[in-house]
């Protein structure tokens, strides 16, 4: 089962509850870390890294000496990372997605494709929980690339947890393509619920069944509450603003590790989502 864990907007605690509910499983489970802009999981976990690789995309190379300057390589570029000027073709690496289209549609060999390093993955144990975590390199915008290859390291492993990166945006799809569930991280705020509630509309799009676990609950009027009772949407669990989970956090610590009642909670949660998988799987057969 691959659960994703996301949240509409940044900060609403969504890596601290992934790494809880890692930690509060009993048996052998991944974590992958796609918030690749900036992973923070292992802060929680504190895994032994056992390996590091890059992350390349493709991009064109250009050769002017047998160019006839006719441009279809530049019309067909959705992403506008090809330029004519006079007679010369300006390729802009960092506009580039990979997809190979400039070098299919140029029929006199002037282009060719070379890679560039973008990222990496690092892969590293922390007790029974295997990490994983993504790092797109500074200036680069294709997170999409790197959350892919995060997710390959899952080796089709029966316990899956993705921390997603905040949003609604191309690198929330990467990381939420194929999952079987979402939990989303809800703060109890005019700005969560806007977030939570696009965040949603997103889900539906994709067809992907999800609950809702509210952080930092007490701080607000309720209204995430009575939007999800209003939708019929499910409440997992509340986590109340709570001094000493921050604390906790604040250290570097995860809260169910010392917190015996939470590490409890935490796997009722997941052994709530593992019934509503199995559920939807019987009803799809």
């Amino acid at each position: 089962m691959i659960v994703a864990v996301a949240s509409g907007k940044g900060g609403t605690g969504k890596t601290t509850l992934s790494a809880a509910l890692a930690d509060s499983l009993e048996q052998e489970v991944t974590l992958l870390d796609c918030d690749v802009e900036e992973p923070n999981a292992a802060l929680l976990l504190h895994p032994e890294w056992e390996d590091r690789y890059p992350v390349h995309t493709p991009v064109p190379v250009y050769q002017a000496d047998c160019c006839t300057q006719c441009g279809e390589c530049v019309s067909v570029c959705t992403y506008n990372a090809l330029a004519k000027i006079g007679d010369w073709i300006m390729v802009f690496n960092q506009l580039c997605h990979g997809c190979g289209a400039c070098v299919y549609f140029c029929t006199t060999g002037s282009l060719s494709e070379d890679a560039r390093e973008i990222g990496s993955v690092q892969c590293g144990r922390s007790g029974r929980i295997q990490v994983v975590q993504g790092l797109l390199n500074l200036g680069e915008v294709l997170a999409p690339t790197v959350i892919k290859a995060v997710k390959r390291e899952s080796g089709g492993a029966s316990r899956v947890i993705i921390d997603c990166p905040p949003g609604t945006s191309c690198p929330v799809i990467a990381a939420l393509d194929q999952v079987d569930f979402c939990l989303i991280v809800a703060e109890d705020s005019a700005f969560g619920l806007h977030d939570m509630q696009a965040l949603m509309e997103v889900l539906r799009v994709m067809h992907v069944p999800f609950g809702v676990i509210v952080n930092r609950a007490g701080l607000g009027d309720g209204r995430v509450l009575r939007f999800c009772r209003q939708e019929g949407v499910k409440v997992l669990e509340s986590v109340p603003f709570d001094r000493q989970i921050a604390r906790l956090t604040g250290r570097g610590r995860l809260f169910t590790a010392e917190i015996p009642e939470w590490r409890e909670k935490m796997r009722r949660v997941w052994s709530e989502v593992e019934g509503m998988v199995s559920g939807a799987r019987a009803g799809s057969a």
